[in-house]
């Protein structure tokens, strides 16, 4: 492939002709950068399908699903790719961690292999006990594969599933969305096309492979373009935000994406001081998405960086789900994102939505974190619809919020059998109910939250996601260490704040905070509890709904701190809580 030449979304074009001159970097656990170039990829794509195709030989019909259990790395694009060119389809499992316990991992992963069923399983030395094991238990019969150094390339029938994508999974259950080939390449070229791909447009990325932002966004759309790239892995822009910095400061690249937690982490252990050195003037997209954006986050990102040459048009806010393969809206190139100040209090489902003010993200003096403000996720992306409706199902006017419908090219084909329910379903070929709420403003997306993670007061919505948000004010509440889980329990509708942190006089603040909120409408619980008690999915994004359903049968590991159903005050709102007790602050 000569130097100029770009490919514009076909998936599989590059190995047939890979450049020479670019290539995917990996960072290495000695901190230096080993570059493969995209014929050195290639090779070890065919000779992955060559082994798959080996290990599969006698499985036929259904999906002949590829599951992957492999850190970011070389051995995870040839296996994702040699899964494709043996006929496969993908499926990336999170690797296992120090972050979550073995148990608690096995388990996991086998509920994702009961209903992904795949015909082998791909991993590396490291993991091969834990991949048995978790096919073990998933009760699937199927090998466990390294993958050779070498040997001889082959190739298999196209696939017409190009991913089996779990998604996130807030209430405990694993969901496999079937994503074609087609879907995959559409989004793909709607992503070129808006974060303007070509010549000269290099990635860099942190994000996890195994979730559908950093493997769509930020590894399968450089690679079927076949530009640069520069991967690490997530514990590394953990250890050391300034290594992601200097892939634009100092390396060249020019574009990346992440959730605005990440801008938010990184504004927090750097100092202008950490940025010496760095010019990132030349950084031309940075989309921000996978979650309620915080606008507060990325405004001080935007401050800190600016001394190194960042400027706020370089944000490019989104919003996107696996159940689309990924992007759905964004902001355009070089207009610096729009904020909306909104009356929460007033925020009633059907209804129009109240405007107190707007802004910019260059104007952070005025954005305040927990204010309430909203970030403009932009316009659909070309070939994609997206509608706000209500419960019925019928369109809103502009401004009304409601539920998120979204149409296209890019929308999934459903979720594989034995998937979990929940909120977001599938109502027609290339149409989906995304189960999020939002409004359009002007043209453009705001998004609130999921509305199972709501609840409605004085038909009030209270999303749990602007809770966390106001929380993450309170001193002593470290941010990451805590969420916000809302239902309805027997005495009626309940709000939690389950906090990881020592107890301290940030317990009263949080209790009053969110009991002024739910007024005497709502029962409100502070708990504190070990760190890990928090579940989170793949994304990082709170359990909510599983951790909510152990509340209510008393199996949650943490220690009640605050309530307003018997607390300073002494009023009750229909007895204690069987869990507990009076208050100690």
């Amino acid at each position: 492939m000569a130097a100029e030449e770009i490919n514009t979304g076909r998936l599989l074009d590059w190995i047939d002709r890979p450049a020479s001159d670019r290539g995917v970097s990996f960072l290495g656990d000695d901190r230096s950068w080993r570059r493969y170039t995209y014929d050195e990829l290639a090779d070890s794509v065919g000779v992955a399908a060559a082994r798959i195709l080996e290990s599969t030989s006698q499985t036929t019909g259904g999906i002949r699903c590829v599951a992957i259990m492999l850190s970011s790395g070389p051995q995870f694009v040839a296996a994702f790719f040699g899964a494709l060119r043996a006929g496969c389809t993908p499926c990336p499992l999170i690797p296992p961690s120090g972050l979550q316990s073995r148990s608690d991992y096995l388990n996991n992963a086998a509920a994702i292999l009961a209903v992904a069923r795949p015909v082998a399983l791909v991993t590396e030395a490291a993991h091969r006990e834990t991949a048995a094991e978790a096919m073990r238990r998933s009760g699937a019969q199927a090998p466990v594969i390294d993958l050779p150094a070498s040997g001889t390339p082959a190739r298999g029938p196209m696939p017409e599933l190009g991913l089996l994508q779990f998604t996130s999974g807030s209430t405990g259950r694993p969901r496999g969305v079937r994503v074609t080939l087609a879907n995959l390449e559409a989004n793909i070229s709607m992503i070129h096309r808006w974060v303007g791909f070509g010549p000269g447009t290099t990635l860099a990325t942190w994000l996890p492979l195994y979730h559908d932002m950093g493997l769509i966004g930020t590894l399968l759309a450089p690679i079927a373009g076949g530009h640069d790239a520069y991967v690490m892995k997530p514990e590394q822009f953990v250890m050391e935000p300034r290594s992601w910095l200097e892939c634009f400061g100092r390396l060249g690249a020019t574009t990346t994406a992440s959730p605005s937690f990440g801008f938010g982490y990184a504004a927090k252990r750097l100092s202008p001081s950490d940025l010496a050195g760095l010019d990132l003037s030349g950084w031309r997209a940075a989309i921000a998405g996978a979650e309620r954006l915080d606008a507060a986050a990325m405004s001080r990102f935007a401050r800190l960086a600016a001394h190194a040459g960042f400027r706020a048009e370089t944000f490019l806010p989104a919003y996107g789900m696996a159940e689309a393969s990924l992007a759905i809206t964004g902001v355009p190139l070089e207009e610096v994102p729009a904020v909306a100040k909104l009356d929460w209090s007033a925020l009633r489902f059907g209804e129009p939505v109240r405007v107190l003010d707007t802004a910019r993200l260059d104007q952070g003096d005025r954005i305040g974190a927990g204010d309430g403000w909203a970030l403009d996720c932009g316009a659909p992306l070309d070939g994609l619809s997206v509608e706000v409706i209500d419960e019925s199902g019928a369109p809103l006017p502009d401004g009304s919020l409601g539920e998120v419908l979204v149409s296209g090219p890019s929308v999934a084909d459903g979720y594989c059998a034995g998937s979990g329910s929940g909120a977001t379903v599938f109502t027609a070929t290339q149409e989906v109910r995304t189960g999020d709420a939002g409004f359009v403003r002007d043209g453009r997306l705001f998004i609130l939250g999921r509305i199972a993670d709501s609840l409605s007061l004085r038909g009030q919505s209270l999303y749990a996601d602007d809770l966390e948000t106001m929380v993450a004010t309170i001193d002593g509440v470290s941010r990451g260490r805590f969420a916000i889980f809302t239902g309805i329990e027997a005495e009626g509708p309940a709000i939690v704040a389950l906090v990881e942190d020592e107890p301290g006089p940030w317990a009263q603040q949080v209790g009053r905070k969110l009991a002024k909120l739910a007024r005497d409408d709502a029962s409100v619980y502070v708990l504190r509890a070990p760190r890990g008690t928090i579940e989170r999915t793949s994304s990082g994004k709170p359990r909510r709904r599983a951790m909510f359903h152990a509340f209510l049968e008393g199996t949650l590991a943490a220690e009640p701190i605050w309530s307003n159903t018997a607390g300073e005050s002494g009023r009750s709102r229909g007895g204690e809580s069987r869990m507990l007790a009076p208050a100690r602050q």
